[in-house]
């Protein structure tokens, strides 16, 4: 079909912060990212708005993980915009069939924050 396999190639920014929802820090999505700055875990539903305001870029998955069902991209998006946060976002997905497509909605969701879905960056649903 028209599934997208590639992953967008992220650029290291030195000394930028980032947090990562639901995923850990060090797993391989994320080490492959080759992040510069601090790298930080965090759950959406014990965020505050001073530690969004320590870093400028946040990392999700699109849909829960086994470890973490609270922390999927919705859940995440919801909580940094009722915060007001002004980073950007990057979600992290398995190939998708329509990745333009849910990246759209996932923007809807975003209103005035810079989103971008890694598609292709997890392994497919059927090796999770």
């Amino acid at each position: 079909m028209n599934e997208d396999n590639t992953t967008s190639a992220a650029r290291p920014d030195a000394g930028v912060g980032t947090l990562v929802f639901g995923l850990s820090p060090s797993s391989d999505a994320v080490a492959r990212l080759k992040l510069g700055g601090d790298v930080h875990q965090a759950d959406c539903r014990t965020i505050s708005a001073a530690q969004l305001a320590q870093v400028t870029r946040t990392i999700c998955s699109l849909f829960p993980t086994q470890g973490d069902r609270q922390n999927d991209a919705v859940s995440v998006i919801e909580a940094l915009c009722q915060l007001g946060y002004h980073g950007e976002i990057w979600v992290l997905a398995p190939p998708l069939l329509r990745p333009k497509m849910v990246e759209s909605e996932l923007r809807g969701l975003a209103k005035g924050l810079t989103l971008s879905l890694l598609a292709g960056h997890l392994p497919p649903l059927t090796e999770i």
